[in-house]
């Protein structure tokens, strides 16, 4: 960003620079009340809520619709946000002054003084969780880079958020910066199963002072149940493996990642919400995407041999080439002797099939619901083992195909 945000240049957090920037750009409006503002503040988050909003106190009289309609907060080096006042409360006497919470039209306000970022603090939200109480829930150096997200017990935050730090050893522009923390969104994805936005973010020079502030949430997913994956409390070595792959990988390989972990994200935040038929079309779409990634970008097909093989073949030879060559219905007991109605059919063709017979009905015989959790569960399993291959993990996992399991029981990733 440009200069436009000397207005917070010396604040030391984001609480402050936030304040600085609205006390600034609201009291330059005080004409609309014909009075100066008593106080003003902006709380940028609640203890259980991901929003931002602008409380100030103004005289009574002037605490209307009619008077607020105007309203707008001007950022520098940015078009004015509009301010929607939703609540007024009084304090004081009965001719005292009034409460306005406004809230601004968008939900996430971003500006810097364009200088380089030496720290990035924060929160990702929905990280945490009832399943991960330690103390810190992720730490990692890797280059002149060091992450770390702790637990949000008593933080005060959404109880599944979890404030981070990032710290960088060479000083970047904001852009830099903020890109290391987007990489880390990724790798949340595929370790929670769902977007861990992050928000209320500040940016700190090397000399201490904020250079970057970003006030509210990027998306995130609050699962209204929990849908175990491949990782456990114990995986916090194959959270490296993944973060440090992913940082390595070239500008194309990690798009073709982030788009990966956002098909699987789709996959498990829909059967979450309990749409199993929709979960298992989702899970295929996301091995559709990651089987055409590994066999024309990695195995070298053309797309011509693609697009003249049905999936079931792709998916079993994009399988051989990454190594993996155990049956993808291990432990799935029910869906395997439900598939021994046909003929010569493996474990591939048989996914296919469940997810054919949901898109085209009408449903096979005798497909029922242990079935069809047994055939998401193996297509996402199938489809983390692709994404361990683009990032190079290797190590523990939890095999989600094991109806049979406990927290933290783990097998050795089934890769070379």
């Amino acid at each position: 960003m440009a200069a436009g945000g000397d207005s917070f240049r010396e604040c030391k957090s984001l609480a402050e620079a936030a304040n600085r920037l609205v006390s600034d750009q609201l009291r330059s409006r005080a004409t609309i009340w014909s009075a100066d503002f008593t106080t003003t503040r902006f709380n940028f988050t609640q203890p259980s809520e991901r929003r931002i909003f602008v409380e100030f106190a103004c005289p009574r009289r002037h605490a209307n619709p009619s008077n607020l309609e105007e309203l707008q907060l001007r950022l520098p080096d940015h078009d004015s946000i509009a301010l929607f006042a939703d609540t007024f409360t009084s304090i004081g006497p009965p001719d005292g002054d009034v409460v306005v919470r406004a809230t601004p039209a968008r939900s996430l306000i971003s500006l810097g003084t364009g200088g380089d970022i030496a720290r990035l603090e924060g929160q990702f939200g929905s990280y945490g969780g009832r399943d991960m109480k330690v103390d810190e829930l992720y730490s990692s150096s890797i280059g002149d880079l060091k992450i770390t997200c702790v637990d949000t017990a008593n933080s005060g935050g959404a109880a599944s958020d979890a404030p981070f730090h990032l710290e960088l050893a060479k000083p970047q522009p904001p852009l830099a910066a903020i890109q290391h923390l987007n990489a880390f969104s990724s790798i949340a994805r595929l370790a929670r199963g769902h977007h861990c936005g992050s928000g209320n973010i500040v940016g700190y020079s090397p000399s201490g002072y904020v250079s970057h502030v970003c006030l509210g949430f990027h998306k995130v997913d609050d699962p209204s149940g929990p849908c175990p994956n491949w990782a456990t409390f114990l995986a916090s070595n194959e959270i490296d493996q993944a973060f440090r792959g992913l940082l390595y990988l070239d500008e194309k390989d990690r798009q073709a990642f982030d788009l990966a972990t956002e098909f699987y994200r789709a996959a498990t935040v829909v059967r979450c919400a309990g749409s199993l038929e929709i979960a298992i079309v989702a899970a295929q779409a996301t091995l559709e995407y990651l089987v055409q990634f590994v066999l024309i970008g990695k195995a070298g097909w053309s797309k011509t041999k693609l697009a003249n093989q049905k999936f079931s073949t792709k998916l079993r030879a994009a399988a051989e080439f990454i190594g993996f060559s155990e049956g993808p219905l291990e432990g799935c007991t029910e869906l395997e002797t439900w598939g021994k109605r046909f003929t010569d059919a493996d474990g591939y063709q048989l996914l296919t099939k469940v997810r054919n017979g949901i898109v085209h009905p009408p449903r096979p015989n005798g497909l029922g619901a242990s079935e069809l959790v047994q055939s998401w569960e193996a297509l996402m399993f199938i489809a983390e083992l692709f994404m361990f291959f683009v990032v190079d993990v290797r190590g523990q996992m939890a095999d989600r195909r094991q109806t049979r399991r406990f927290w933290g029981n783990s097998i050795d990733i089934p890769l070379p």
